[in-house]
């Protein structure tokens, strides 16, 4: 079964950030973390970026 594409006028207001693993280590282009004790450093850039 493959995942279908979905569209729509709404812009996620969300970032993508993916722990280190070797399940998602074929994911490019997104945020990755490879140490939980590092998540300030990560979040915190990426809630800048969040339009509120």
């Amino acid at each position: 079964m493959t995942k279908g594409i979905i569209t729509g006028a709404a812009v996620p207001s969300w970032k993508h950030l993916i722990h280190d693993q070797s399940h998602n280590r074929s994911v490019a282009g997104v945020p990755r973390m490879s140490d939980w004790r590092e998540w300030r450093g990560h979040v915190y850039p990426l809630l800048d970026r969040v339009p509120v």
